[in-house]
């Protein structure tokens, strides 16, 4: 064998090694920024949830107001027909940890009671580009939620199903995934289809989808007190 040839075969036995050297440590980095994410993530928080910290409204009505959940009435203030005689009360009850989008980081879900009425919304909080934000939901716009993150939404007798949510910079939006809905045609008798995903399909199958949605496990929400807070976000 030529010196040329065991020198070829020495570069490649090193560059073969080195390679995996450098393959090898990418994976360990990837988890030590994701750990790091998350660890971030629970401490922004843990802080929000124990009212050391104000979250932001990311929706475009409410022009980014902090708001603690210390004092939770001054979100709702705008709604209430209490605000001059200061009679309306809102508050966080309990909370919910969910990945309710399937991106991987999970969001954080209040249950507001609002003058002691367990039917009033939620405030769904997102970790956001370094921010905590807040979504606001009205109690029918997300009822019975699910482990796997689906929930029951109702617009009346014939317009409800099950869906999931998506986030956009300045939006929570729901995705229908099985539902029925109701029209008037030009008659005005009154429509009723079913769809999954967006296509028709028939009440037997809706009334299924309908079956296994409430066989699921419900989502697990803690009553919202500091113990409990530092229960679920710290090790």
């Amino acid at each position: 064998m030529t010196k040329v040839s065991r020198a070829v075969i020495w570069i490649c036995f090193l560059t073969v090694l080195l390679g995996s050297e450098v393959s090898a440590q990418g994976p360990r980095e990837k988890i030590a920024d994701e750990t790091e994410t998350v660890k971030t993530l629970e401490k922004s928080f843990q802080a929000v949830l124990l009212g050391d910290e104000d979250f932001v409204c990311a929706e475009t009505w409410s022009q980014n107001m902090r708001v603690n959940v210390k004092n939770f009435t001054e979100l709702f203030l705008d709604d209430a027909d209490e605000e001059e005689d200061g009679s309306m009360t809102a508050a966080a009850d309990r909370f919910a940890v969910l990945d309710l989008d399937g991106d991987g980081e999970e969001e954080v879900i209040l249950w507001i009671v609002v003058n002691d009425a367990l039917d009033y919304g939620f405030e769904i909080l997102r970790y956001q580009e370094g921010t905590v934000c807040g979504y606001t939901l009205g109690y029918r716009e997300f009822m019975q939620l699910k482990s796997d993150g689906t929930f029951i939404y109702s617009g009346g007798y014939a317009d409800w199903g099950i869906a999931k949510l998506r986030f956009s910079e300045d939006a929570c939006l729901t995705d229908r995934r099985y539902c029925v809905e109701s029209h008037y045609n030009s008659e005005r008798n009154l429509e009723i289809q079913y769809l999954a995903d967006g296509e028709p399909y028939s009440a037997a199958e809706f009334d299924e989808d309908v079956r296994r949605q409430d066989a699921k496990s419900d989502a697990v929400w803690y009553e919202l007190t500091e113990e409990n807070i530092k229960n679920v976000f710290e090790p």
